[in-house]
């Protein structure tokens, strides 16, 4: 099955209503399971599949969506308000659902989609108090990302929606090809990278002095790649004398840090990606200008919830400034990084030089913007052997976009 989900509605409002926008920027329009069903209105007192959406079979381009619903206002009356919904599920990086109002509704109980997981249904109930639209979401089941489709909704005797699945309720087929494609990709990813929290793990990347980026793009496309990590640099030690350019989130004194702290160690990672949705095919003969500075997913997203950025590490409240500046000074020049002092970038900031490709005549080509980045980190080393070297602050920033051309 693909890749879908489903937005089922209650309108418990005396109007209409109307759907007034939607844009479709990834996967296919699917309310009920068809094809090419665009989002709907909805009349009051009703209960509807109001919306669906699914990925294309066997991409790596997932489904992404807006829509916009507005009460029809009869002539002398203020209107209720306007549902604004949007969602996104990528293949590689995490999803992400929002339903907000563009004034005056307001949204009880909305909680975002799972970050992992790719087949969803959720129901909202929708009404008026105090002359502004309420939605509620009325969603039975939590959401896990692995539920079936919703063929047929049924208002329940609470005003929410009773889903009736196509298959066991919350089961995934076991024949399901995109599935298991995505599963092996994420297994595959796993056992090609190693992981940023274990400084061991880290180290078996092969060491570098200088990086070339032409010599690390891939012969084969692999859409997303599952070999980001190529590279790392030699780790450096932060003199101790420079300590108090920095702050550690656990030891906040420099006392804890001269009785429990052995050392601070910084070193970078070289990393590539690629957003499948921004690969462009082209026929036999065809001519494309590439111009698009193209985004992707940054490597370390899963670590920013837990761990410090660069930035804040750096620029802590009670950091000396003039250690701060000598810290980020030999970071930079060491590992050939700038800015270490502001916020990860999931883009290149330069603008793109445009590069026009044409595709030989006898076969097609794809147009791949692979995007480098540079993963910097710092590692706390404890005076007690019996603890692992511990991630403290982790930044990553996007350096270079460059388009390959693969035939096809």
């Amino acid at each position: 099955m693909p890749w879908t989900f489903y937005l089922n509605m209650t309108n418990g409002t005396p109007r209409t209503l109307e759907l007034v926008q939607q844009h479709l920027s990834w996967g296919y329009w699917y309310r009920g399971d068809e094809d090419d069903a665009a989002p709907i209105s909805i009349a009051p007192n009703q209960t509807l599949q109001v919306l669906g959406v699914r990925a294309a079979s066997g991409s790596a381009t997932g489904y992404e969506c807006t829509a916009v619903w507005a009460d029809v206002v009869p002539g002398g009356e203020k209107a209720f308000g306007t549902i604004d919904f949007g969602i996104d599920v990528p293949y590689s990086k995490s999803n992400s659902s929002r339903m907000h109002w563009i004034a005056p509704l307001k949204v009880d109980g909305w909680s975002d989609i799972p970050s992992s997981g790719h087949n969803f249904v959720r129901s909202v109930t929708v009404s008026v108090e105090g002359g502004a639209l309420v939605a509620r979401d009325t969603t039975a089941t939590p959401a896990t990302g692995d539920g079936t489709s919703a063929k047929t909704q049924n208002a329940g005797a609470d005003g929410g929606v009773t889903q009736e699945s196509d298959g066991a309720a919350g089961k995934k087929p076991v024949n399901d090809e995109d599935d298991r494609r995505h599963a092996a990709w994420l297994a595959a990813f796993d056992a090609a990278n190693p992981d940023l929290r274990n400084y061991e793990e880290v180290l078996t990347l092969p060491e570098v002095q200088s990086f070339n980026v032409i010599e690390n793009l891939p012969k084969v496309p692999e859409l997303p790649p599952t070999r980001v990590l190529l590279a790392r640099t030699k780790p450096l030690t932060i003199p101790h004398s420079e300590w108090s350019g920095f702050a550690d989130p656990i030891f906040t004194t420099r006392y804890s840090r001269d009785i429990f702290v052995k050392d601070y160690v910084a070193l970078a990672v070289h990393a590539i990606n690629c957003n499948p949705r921004d690969v462009i095919s082209l026929a036999p003969g065809e001519t494309y200008t590439y111009r698009k500075r193209t985004e992707v997913t940054l490597f370390i997203r899963t670590l920013e919830t837990n761990t410090w950025s660069l930035k804040t590490a750096l620029s802590a409240e009670g950091t000396n400034p003039t250690q701060t500046a000598k810290v980020a000074a030999s970071i930079e020049s060491t590992f050939g990084v700038e800015k270490v002092l502001e916020d990860s970038t999931n883009r290149v900031v330069e603008e793109v030089l445009e590069e026009t490709f044409k595709a030989p005549d006898d076969h097609g080509q794809l147009i791949v913007p692979y995007v480098f980045s540079m993963i910097a980190l710092i590692y706390r080393i404890r005076k007690d052997p019996a603890v692992p070297p511990e991630l403290m602050a982790v930044s990553e920033w996007a350096r270079f976009q460059i388009e390959t051309a693969f035939n096809v």
